[in-house]
């Protein structure tokens, strides 16, 4: 164990590779009731062989502790290969560093490996929450990048702007992309919010249900626990075709969503469309308290207007009978927004290693010439 001062208090802090050597209940103190950090869905993902060399991703988790041994802080890290899953804009300049030998392989990043999804990536004990600690604690992460001597940049990837403007304050280049999301207004149906949309908004959306409806479709929303192996089978059969329809490859493998289900039950929904006891279409999401977050879409054949009925107006439709007050839609598209979700900003934190690097990304994102990044975070 190696120790560090932050704010005149000796703490201890190592890096390991697998989270299963990490105590769960003291991981998910510090990770709070996001699902996107918590420590089953890193297991999950580690015990379903979705990570790791072959698949240009291999996890780690820095953590810090007290002297007690106490759990006051933990990073989900990971060091990439060649992987443009999660990058955004940033592949903008990892390709132009790459064009002028300025940026190598592999990529030093603090996220949700694999699911680009906004979360806190700096978890931190309730006790230990102040705006100091955090400094002190970001400011070790990028000193311990630039010891390593080969890493050319170390981000923290898809943060909320609170977050981000603490890594601001720290140095950092602050980049942004859009993603989906919505709030619930505080209606007691999905009718009456239909009710109070536009009138070419609530045209659109009645016609398009209205098509759907004439298909006899069921839907059903089902927790963790009610996800068997074969509708899991099924599921990937169907994420599969459509990353196919969109011209690429799988990235996940088909072990991970069975295994989010059983080790995260209480926070899994999957909706799923059936005809009769034909599988037609599913749309796996995560569910706290208060958020559902929406996530991969699963559908073996191309139905019209059906993923517009499965990922814009049900889970609107969910969240209103769950009093639940918002969904996490993932990154932005326009179907997304002119059905109902807004473009909201997420955010990206970088440090560069290499000062012909940090230019060259100021350069290719059209960023201003000084490191705060103050103007985008102006968007949050």
């Amino acid at each position: 164990m190696n120790r560090v001062d932050i704010g005149g208090v000796e703490f201890r802090w190592n890096h390991v590779e697998s989270i299963s050597s990490i105590d769960e209940q003291q991981w998910d103190t510090c990770a709070g009731d996001n699902p996107l950090v918590r420590h089953a869905f890193f297991r999950a993902l580690e015990t379903s062989g979705s990570t790791g060399f072959d698949h240009g991703v291999v996890p780690g988790y820095f953590l810090l502790r007290d002297r007690t041994g106490t759990l006051v802080a933990c990073v989900p890290t990971a060091l990439k290969w060649g992987n443009l899953r999660e990058f955004g804009p940033e592949i903008t300049w990892i390709q132009a560093g790459l064009a002028r030998d300025c940026f190598q392989w592999p990529k030093f990043q603090a996220c949700s490996p694999l699911f680009p999804r906004m979360a806190p990536k700096l978890l931190v004990h309730p006790q230990w929450r102040s705006a100091a600690f955090r400094a002190g604690l970001l400011r070790l992460l990028i000193g311990l990048g630039a010891a390593e001597g080969r890493f050319s940049a170390f981000n923290l990837m898809h943060l909320p702007a609170e977050d981000a403007r603490g890594c601001a304050a720290e140095g950092a280049l602050i980049s942004y992309e859009q993603r989906s999301a919505w709030t619930n207004p505080g209606v007691a149906t999905f009718d009456d919010y239909v009710a109070q949309l536009p009138h070419r908004k609530r045209r659109m959306l009645r016609r398009e249900r209205a098509r759907t409806e004439a298909l006899g479709l069921t839907v059903a929303v089902r927790h963790g626990t009610e996800v068997s192996t074969a509708l899991a089978t099924d599921f990937y059969a169907g994420y599969r075709a459509v990353c196919r329809r969109h011209g690429h490859e799988t990235w996940l493998p088909p072990a991970v969503f069975e295994q989010l289900c059983a080790r995260m039950p209480d926070a899994v929904r999957i909706f799923t469309v059936h005809d009769g006891d034909r599988y037609v279409a599913g749309l796996f999401c995560f569910q706290n308290r208060d958020t559902l977050f929406v996530d991969t879409w699963s559908a073996p054949d191309d139905v019209p207007d059906l993923c517009f009925e499965m990922l814009c107006y049900r889970p609107m439709e969910y969240a209103i009978e769950h009093n639940l007050t918002s969904i996490d839609a993932g990154l932005s598209s326009p179907y997304k927004t002119v059905r109902g979700y807004r473009a909201d900003p997420v955010f990206n934190a970088h440090w560069f290693y290499d000062e012909r690097l940090a230019a060259l990304a100021r350069t290719v994102l059209n960023l201003p010439a000084y490191s705060a990044g103050e103007r985008l975070l102006d968007v949050g």
